[in-house]
């Protein structure tokens, strides 16, 4: 086999390796925000069901780390929110959120 069919044979596997590499299983920054999102939109339907105004507004978000909890699917994760809300106004810090996978995505555990 020549070296330059050989030296494509390797090229071919370093993305596969790479992304096997990244399978850790921990959530992606998009998928921790979507689960923050999808919650926010159940606490504002239910708001909106009893008559409430003001929604919950995801403003900002960052993930910091990601680590497994002994034992579980649950991942404790270190990100920055800041949110607008009833009595809130720009709030917000950072703080541990724990995130697990579910059938329909990544959620918010409390």
């Amino acid at each position: 086999m020549s070296n330059i069919l050989k030296y494509c044979r390797v090229l071919t596997l370093v993305p596969l390796l790479t992304m096997a590499g990244c399978g850790n299983g921990e959530p992606g920054e998009d998928d921790m925000r979507n689960a923050i999102r999808a919650q926010f939109d159940k606490a504002n339907e239910a708001t909106q069901a009893a008559g409430g105004g003001q929604q919950m507004v995801l403003r900002e978000f960052k993930k910091l780390s990601c680590a497994k909890v002994n034992g579980s699917a649950v991942f404790a994760c270190t990100v920055t929110v800041r949110v607008d809300g009833p009595w809130l106004n720009n709030a917000g810090g950072t703080t541990e959120m724990k995130f697990t996978r579910a059938d329909s995505g990544w959620v918010v555990v409390q």
